[in-house]
């Protein structure tokens, strides 16, 4: 079977490609043929630095490298998607948050489909439990109604099953993508990086670049051992240049397999990242989460999905064998989900 995969794939974040990445291949490890669709080239009076596609982010070299990706096309063109399957998934992470990704289009809702395809979401997220966050009042129901054309919606966090559920839509709640890997297929991405850091470094993975401050003052009040830090920031945040720039600790815009290289070999980690904490979970890594605004209600559900507790500042203590084996199962259950929405057999009661 056929299987079309939209969403924010090419994504600068590395966390976001990351959790593209790993549907993509369950989907293809499913035995499905996957074809991805690529961000298109169309840029919106709404667009800003952050939302323009950049032909030279790491992300479009590592999905071309890794995936069948369709002909890149502009919005206006969407419509000629509908060739290439008769089942479409939308990914996860935070698309949903209409006020956010307005550029967009709405093709977050797979809006350039015919009604005659299977429309499925996966761990989809609104990034927020403030429903006045998600987008306008006004909008609301059209967005509402969006949802409901989906024949099968899963979303990433508690909140968000129990606000589609109150109104109507039929959801189940699921685990990120990113668990759906482990560490070793992960490491398999890493295998050929070579690198002249010695495996004791502390990385500090920084999606605002404003937490630096926080996150020296951690590493130092938790008398985390002396050794070399890294820091790694997205290279979608322009604001954040000027700031990578003055510190020689920081890495210009690491391919994602270096990303994973870092993340596997370092003793400590500090991170304000969500899908910065996954990884953390991922490779057992002795971590501490550094909360930014909007980033608590994700950690939080995290939290209550994986039976653990992860807060601010403070260092992450728990049972390795406890954790793998719960993300383990849960993964087990979301690849259950998406197997059996794309097959039409799943029951939502």
């Amino acid at each position: 079977m056929k299987i079309g995969l939209y969403g924010h794939t090419e994504n600068e974040n590395y966390g976001g490609c990351l959790t593209y990445y790993a549907l993509g291949k369950v989907i293809e490890n499913l035995g499905y043929d996957l074809t991805i669709i690529p961000r298109s080239l169309s840029v919106t009076e709404e667009d800003t630095n952050i939302n323009a596609f950049n032909e030279n982010s790491p992300s479009v070299k590592f999905f071309a490298q890794n995936f069948k990706m369709a002909e890149r096309l502009p919005y206006e063109r969407f419509t000629e998607y509908n060739k290439l399957a008769d089942t479409f998934v939308l990914g996860s992470d935070m698309i949903w948050k209409d006020k956010q990704y307005r550029w967009a289009r709405d093709t977050f809702y797979l809006n350039f489909l015919e009604p005659n395809k299977r429309k499925i979401a996966y761990a989809t997220s609104f990034g927020t439990d403030k429903v006045e966050q998600i987008c306008d009042k006004e909008r609301m129901p059209y967005v509402l109604d969006m949802i409901r054309s989906f024949d099968k919606v899963s979303v990433r966090e508690d909140w968000a099953c129990n606000f589609l559920k109150s109104n109507g839509i039929p959801c189940n709640h699921v685990i990120d993508p990113i668990f759906m890997l482990n560490s070793q297929d992960y490491l398999k991405l890493a295998e050929n990086i070579e690198c002249n850091l010695e495996k004791g470094f502390t990385l500090a993975y920084l999606v605002d670049i404003k937490k630096l401050k926080d996150a020296r003052s951690i590493i130092s009040e938790k008398n985390i051992p002396n050794s070399e830090l890294v820091m790694i920031s997205d290279g979608h945040i322009s604001s954040n240049k000027k700031i990578i720039e003055r510190h020689s600790e920081f890495l210009i815009r690491p391919s994602i397999e270096q990303f994973l290289w870092y993340f596997a070999h370092a003793k400590f980690i500090v991170t304000d990242s969500f899908h910065g904490v996954c990884m953390c979970l991922i490779f057992n890594k002795p971590f501490v989460w550094i909360a930014r605004n909007g980033g608590n209600i994700r950690i939080q559900s995290l939290s209550r999905q994986l039976g653990i507790s992860i807060i601010s500042g403070e260092i992450f203590h728990s049972d390795w064998n406890v954790i793998n084996n719960t993300i383990k199962r849960t993964s087990e259950l979301g690849r259950i989900w998406l197997n059996s929405a794309i097959n039409e057999k799943y029951d939502d009661n």
